[in-house]
């Protein structure tokens, strides 16, 4: 780095006199001007300067004022000052400036050789200045590190010298105590202040002083000594010791250290030890005459061991800790389809922990599979860890158990169909007895419409039962979108419990979620148990919901097993009602389960079925005489609602055009043709997908294209909806194709768009459905008069 000279004058032609001589007599130097003491003192304070030439004889502030300012500045006091006075002055003038601080002085005119060779000495001065300086820092840094080092040092010393176990007494050479830990303090019964100063002498017992006096002498001539004596208390005791006595430096002088255990619990423990020997070997000597016998017993009992072992019908093995099998019985050989000796030192196929049971498969040789279970123990063999794996063929138990799961699922399914056929037996008798009712010759037009109207509401109803069963199956994936579970909870409670003895509070947490979920089957799932609610309380009560936020963390946070980590909205619904049993609680989600006269039992089971296939959970908490109280979480998102538009047309929309229904059943195809004809539309039918394809190729060839597509999903022995969508979109982009099945809750359902489908009505379905699904997918088409 490059030094720093300041040039200080009021005059300009001094300062361009100066800074030419010094430019030209050290070119690597950096030469900065000031015109005044004041811009001095600023320009130092804010850059290093490494000296300074400093005119004497300046207005307002002269050089000596701001020499002086310098030095006593602890900043800028180590800046060399090299005086220059533009008047000849006398030596008192000359010792003035060197008063004030300064390091050189000289007077103008002056020679630029001296001029130059005062400014070389200072700055050389400068350097070496600053490199002694920092040298001195540097030692202070050293010095301050290692005393601090030495005091920490000189306190762990004393730390373990203080807490060590042993009493430690420090000596000098005429047997004065200078110092002593606190187990010293301890085995003495006195203060530190009570033993240091003492002599040695008076910490023995009377009878012990003589010898200890005279092997004084002895211990500062050796480095280390050890050897047995007593310590006297201040109560009078005589305790033995262990001493041992080295000779050490103790603030600059040597002193003898005293290490004295307590072994008068070890002088005990010797001799119960020897008392103890000669008890074991009387004892050994009656032993060994014992095992004599012992031994043959053992052997008897070890050949008895190995013939059951043996013989046992269950196979036995010992595995050691590296996985290779030591030992195995003849029935283990069986088991495993080898003999027992092939069986030892080969490797056991899978990890083994003790107390635990597993079961695999094992091929036999007439190709059937046997299953085997495998009990392991942890044991020991030679002397080393091993494991003791007992096998067991367990074949035909798990075939007795199949036998009996069987048994139990046809038993369940026997009272879900006895719960179907009696439903819909009373249904079919509402449609079926209306409808030939309605055959008769005698029947008015207004009672005709009567009894269509109620064969109608009994057909509706089998509808809505079919969609409870579609739902509870495995099929029945949820359309879902965000939606206010607040909004659902109010309709809902306001709905069912209208005109009941029940009343309900809602208590709606602030900043509560939006549900991602199905409305129209979430509002199922919270009618069913409302209504469970109310039919709890036949004489009148309160139902208390509550929603609110719920972060799931995992880890057995709640009770719903499989309830997912992640942000849930929470409903409680609390009831005070009779309760129920655990025996009741453990089946209230089994189908066509109840316990009232009214409802068929299904309800909870297609609850439960639509909360899990909304990745949700559902508990139930009750007691009998506590009423009851479900909750269910169910996932939230950020989305907000869209309009969800509850309010529908009541008007059939009627239109033209062309449409293609494809359908198995022969009378649907017949009646969907009637309803498309009534409402406007000229229609062709076909079978199955085949056909359809096949149809609207022709169609489409002869300029006379289908405006819709009507495509049934499942056509036993045929191409179906689904398939036959493909087909036509590669045939026609632009088709035009509508989903229907009795099977209304198809994933296909959920997410018809992504096969390719405009639209989606499902069967049972009357002409409303089929008219407003038609308008939907046609109104494209046909733009608006009125635009």
């Amino acid at each position: 780095m490059s030094e720093t000279i300041l040039i200080v004058d009021d005059s300009v032609e001094s300062l361009q006199l100066l800074t030419a001589i010094l430019g030209k007599a050290l070119p690597g130097v950096q030469l900065l001007t000031r015109t005044s003491g004041v811009e001095t003192l600023a320009a130092v304070r804010e850059g290093a300067c490494d000296l300074i030439l400093l005119d004497a004889m300046m207005p307002g502030m002269t050089g000596f004022e701001t020499c002086r300012q310098l030095k006593a500045d602890p900043h800028t006091r180590n800046i060399p000052v090299l005086m220059i006075s533009g008047v000849m002055l006398g030596p008192e003038h000359r010792l003035y400036g060197m008063q004030s601080g300064a390091e050189g002085y000289v007077c103008k005119p002056f020679e630029r050789e001296e001029l130059v060779a005062q400014v070389k000495v200072l700055l050389r001065f400068k350097r070496y200045e600053d490199q002694l300086r920092k040298h001195e820092e540097r030692l202070e840094r050293e010095l301050s590190e290692r005393t601090a080092s030495l005091r920490m040092s000189e306190e762990q010393l004393r730390s373990l010298f203080d807490h060590s176990p042993d009493a430690i007494f420090v000596e000098d050479f005429n047997g004065i105590v200078l110092d002593v830990n606190v187990a010293a303090c301890r085995l003495h019964g006195l203060e530190r202040s009570r033993l240091v100063g003492r002599h040695v002498l008076d910490l023995v017992p009377p009878e012990f002083r003589d010898q200890v006096a005279s092997d004084f002498p002895r211990w500062r001539q050796e480095s280390l000594t050890t050897y047995e004596g007593f310590s006297h208390t201040q109560d009078g005791r005589a305790i033995p010791v262990e001493i041992r006595s080295s000779v050490i430096q103790y603030r600059g002088h040597p002193a003898l250290l005293m290490h004295v255990r307590d072994i008068s619990e070890r002088q005990k423990s010797e001799r119960e030890l020897i008392q103890h020997r000669q008890h074991l070997e009387e004892m050994v000597q009656a032993r060994t005459r014992e095992l004599a016998r012992v031994n043959e017993a053992l052997s008897e009992s070890r050949r008895n061991f190995h013939s059951i072992v043996e013989k046992s019908g269950d196979g036995i093995l010992v595995v050691n800790s590296g996985g290779t099998v030591e030992y195995a019985n003849p029935a283990a050989g069986t088991l495993l389809e080898q003999s027992a000796s092939d069986l030892v030192a080969s490797r056991w196929p899978q990890p083994l922990e003790a107390d635990r049971a597993s079961e695999f498969e094992v091929s036999t040789r007439d190709e059937r599979t046997r299953v085997v279970e495998a009990a392991v123990h942890a044991t020991e063999w030679h002397g080393k860890p091993a494991f003791l794996v007992f096998l067991r063929d367990t074949t035909e138990r798990k075939h007795l158990e199949q036998h009996q799961r069987r048994t139990e699922n046809l038993e369940s399914v026997g009272v879900l169909a006895g719960g179907i056929a009696h439903d819909f037996n009373n249904l079919l008798a509402g449609v079926l007895g209306n409808i030939s009712f309605a055959k008769t010759e005698t029947a008015s037009r207004e009672t005709l419409m009567e009894v269509l109207g109620d064969a109608e509401r009994a057909a509706l109803r089998a509808k809505s039962l079919t969609q409870q069963l579609l739902t509870f199956a495995k099929g029945g994936t949820p359309v879902r979108k965000a939606g206010s579970m607040s909004e659902l909870l109010e309709e809902t409670a306001r709905f069912v419990l209208a005109g009941s003895k029940t009343a309900y509070r809602l208590n709606v947490k602030p900043g509560l979620w939006n549900a991602y979920m199905d409305g129209g089957q979430m509002s199922q799932v919270l009618e069913n148990i409302v209504i469970n609610a109310d039919q709890a309380m036949p004489r009148g009560g309160r139902v208390d919901i509550t929603a609110e936020n719920f972060v799931c963390t995992g880890g057995g946070q709640i009770e719903a097993a499989g309830l997912a980590p992640g942000r849930y909205v929470k409903v409680v619904i609390c009831d005070q009602g009779v309760g129920m049993t655990p025996d009741v609680m453990a089946h209230i989600f089994d189908p066509y389960f109840t316990t009232k006269q009214e409802g068929s039992g299904l309800g909870l089971a297609v609850s439960y079925s639509i909360i899990g296939k909304h990745e949700g959970a559902i508990t139930v908490a009750s007691q009998p005489g506590h009423g009851t109280t479900f909750t269910i979480y169910v996932p939230a998102t950020d989305e907000s609602p869209g309009n969800t538009g509850t309010a529908a047309s009541t008007a059939m929309p009627r239109g033209g055009g062309r449409i293609l229904v494809m359908d198995d059943e022969e009378f649907i195809r017949t009646l969907v043709a009637r309803m498309l004809e009534a409402l406007g539309y000229e229609s062709e039918c076909v079978a199955d997908g085949m056909a359809a394809i096949e149809r609207y190729r022709a169609a489409l060839t002869a300029g006379r294209r289908f405006d819709a597509v009507i495509l049934d999903l499942t056509i036993p022995g045929g191409m179906g909806g689904e398939e036959a969508m493909e087909h036509l979109l590669a045939v026609d982009p632009d088709v035009t194709g509508i989903v229907s099945s009795g099977y209304a809750l198809e994933p296909v359902f959920s997410a018809y768009q992504r096969h390719g489908f405009k639209g989606g009505i499902a069967k049972p379905y009357d002409m409303q459905a089929l008219a407003v699904v038609l308008a939907d997918v046609l109104n494209p088409r046909q733009p608006d008069p009125a635009g």
